[in-house]
């Protein structure tokens, strides 16, 4: 009885006292009758009693009470426990209801055994967890990528800009006139710079190869020669061009310079080569475009003038052709396809997509620039155009010359700058016929020194300047065209005089209408190219004849036998099947999202920690500072 009355007495005082927290005078008051506190308890309830208090007399209750910081209590039994013994209690009341796996079963397990199997197994399932997030944030920051393809279907995208070339660099006229000139073929040309390499020093020899190149050549003609000049035109080449286009639900067809327009590169092999773009307005609509090319392939000597032992592609007669993207740089040799003459080719082109990441999963830029200029011409911007431009830019600004690798931006034009590589050795018969003149006047020691000066420079640079270097990146979005070739023999035999005589009609024709476009200097040229292919392609106005004069045994042998047109031409038809588009785009193996759902996934399957037990950590590291600072404030005073 005398238990009650003393307990009621106590709840009546602190519920009319209840000090603030942080009202250090309060509690110290509070904790002081606590601690002076003594029930009497009853003679039948000694052990209940005795169970419900804690230390020092406190109830269990309020001794509970006491491991929390806010509560009211809560120093009361703790004031005289050290700052360990107070923070492993945090820790331990954390332990005990933390929703961590298996953690509580340490806490509350009493056999030692089973505590001890718990601590085994989930200290193993934490080191599990941790080396699993390990090779998975590993494998995030290795930033790999897929690229996962997909079909868009009527997507109409850019008709791909057509380059032609010339597999011979060289044309029956440009031929005669070096004849008449004087100048030796190339490969001779080659010959009597190998014939002259064993009276050079040993460690200079190896830069005298780089004199087998065209450029070097073309360089090395008589001054009565213009290399600019030299080399097929694009009405030598393209001898009919037509392109049909989409225009609602009808298909139209039109000539290639009304929807299009042409522009001239120069090649370090082909020389001469000649690009087609489509106008912006119709580059979405177009099906596909028709050409008919000729390819001057005279026979008038027993020898090759234009070909070359080291390089492959100058022994074969055909074209070179290449789709790339609209109006970029063509790579013409290192991506080019040669077309056999007499055939007619069939290129039907597949668009792909290409989306790329910006680092660090991809390399791609949004901030390209628009265009890079090469000799006057401009171009979209291309990867690999950047890397010609800004490796050109290099040489100069540390050579003070041009290698001739490379095109030539248009802002060095102006300049003047002499080749690296050039070497004056002229490209003519008299001096491959006197040995001693040679090497006196051009193979000299200072002639060779100021090559391999500027050679080793250029070479130096370009070394250096790999495709890592440069600063060079593609564009996030760009296309390719994958094509699929076909061929069959063109034209049959009995359509040949009929479609000469239309050909040559309608050559003339256009050529009446293209005159007041051109220049004087042009218009003559092209009337003497029309000129030598009526010559050319007289027999079979005769064959024709024979046929109406009605002597068609003679007509036939003589057609058969015939093989002009099929050694001269071939024909090209390049069509896309439909507008679909195949995207590839580039994903990372491991996103962002990915880490953090794996991660989750991988923490839950272990040891079952969630968002939630953050929240449990961030009570406990403010529960242990709301002790630590007590503690101190306690000392303090």
């Amino acid at each position: 009885m005398s238990f009650r009355v003393a307990m009621n007495d106590f709840s009546h005082k602190r519920s009319r006292s209840v000090p603030r927290f942080g009202d250090t005078t309060g509690e110290m008051e509070e904790c002081s009758k606590l601690k002076t506190f003594h029930p009497e308890p009853a003679e039948n309830n000694i052990v209940s009693v005795y169970n419900n208090y804690g230390n020092n007399g406190i109830p269990s209750s309020f001794a509970h009470s006491c491991s929390h910081p806010n509560a009211v209590t809560q120093y009361c039994a703790e004031d005289t426990q050290p700052l360990i013994f107070q923070i492993r209690g945090q820790f331990k009341q954390f332990c005990e209801t933390t929703s961590l796996r298996g953690v509580p079963r340490i806490v509350s397990t009493k056999d030692t055994k089973r505590r001890l199997l718990w601590l085994i197994f989930v200290l193993a399932f934490f080191v599990g967890c941790i080396t699993c997030l390990i090779f998975l944030i590993n494998q995030y920051l290795a930033y790999d990528v897929i690229h996962q393809p997909k079909k868009l279907y009527d997507l109409p995208k850019s008709f791909p800009s057509v380059t032609i070339c010339n597999l011979r660099p060289f044309s029956t006229r440009d031929i005669r006139k070096l004849k008449a000139a004087g100048v030796v073929p190339v490969d001779m040309y080659f010959d009597n710079i190998q014939r002259m390499i064993p009276h050079v020093r040993p460690e200079n020899r190896r830069y005298m190869t780089m004199l087998w190149t065209m450029s070097a050549y073309l360089y090395n003609l008589p001054e009565t020669l213009d290399e600019y000049a030299l080399g097929h035109s694009k009405h030598d080449i393209v001898k009919r061009c037509y392109i049909v286009y989409k225009r609602g639900t009808m298909n139209r067809g039109t000539d290639c310079e009304s929807s299009g327009y042409w522009t001239k590169t120069r090649d370090p092999v082909f020389h001469n080569c000649y690009t087609y773009t489509v106008f912006q307005n119709l580059t979405d609509q177009v099906l596909n475009m028709e050409m008919v090319v000729y390819l001057d392939n005279l026979v008038e000597q027993t020898d090759c003038f234009d070909c070359q032992e080291r390089v492959r592609a100058s022994q074969l007669t055909g074209a070179r052709l290449l789709l790339h993207p609209r109006a970029s740089y063509p790579r013409v040799a290192e991506e080019g396809i040669n077309l056999m003459p007499g055939t007619m080719t069939d290129i039907r082109f597949s668009v792909y997509e290409w989306s790329m990441m910006e680092p660090p999963h991809g390399r791609c830029s949004t901030s390209t620039p628009a265009s890079i200029n090469f000799n006057r011409v401009n171009y979209s911007y291309s990867e690999e155009a950047c890397h010609k431009h800004v490796r050109q830019l290099k040489v100069v600004q540390t050579c003070n010359c041009l290698t001739q690798s490379l095109p030539i931006p248009t802002e060095l034009l102006d300049k003047k700058l002499e080749r690296c590589e050039a070497f004056r050795f002229p490209a003519t018969i008299d001096l491959f016929n006197n040995f001693n003149t040679t090497k006196q006047s051009y193979f000299n020691d200072d002639s060779i020194a100021r090559l391999v000066q500027s050679s080793r420079c250029a070479e130096e640079i370009l070394t250096k300047l790999d495709s890592s270097a440069t600063g060079c990146r593609p564009a996030c979005v760009r296309y390719t065209y994958r094509p699929s070739i076909t061929a069959a023999q063109w034209p049959t035999k009995t359509f040949l005089t009929w479609f000469v005589t239309k050909f040559l009609k309608r050559i003339t024709t256009a050529t009446i209408r293209g005159r007041p476009h051109m220049t004087e200097a042009e218009q003559v040229r092209v009337q003497e190219s029309l000129d030598e292919l009526q010559e050319l392609l007289s027999p079979y106005e005769e064959i024709l004849n024979l046929t109406r004069t009605g002597k068609q045994a003679e007509a036939i042998q003589k057609l058969m036998s015939t093989e002009i047109f099929e050694r001269n031409f071939l024909a090209i038809v390049i069509s896309r099947p439909n507008f679909d588009v195949e995207r590839v785009e580039e994903k990372a193996v491991v996103s962002l999202t990915s880490l953090f759902s794996q991660i989750g996934g991988l923490l839950s399957i272990w040891v079952g920690l969630t968002f939630v037990c953050i929240v449990e950590l961030v009570e406990l590291g403010l529960n242990v500072a709301d002790t630590v600072l007590h503690h101190r404030r306690k000392r303090g005073k």
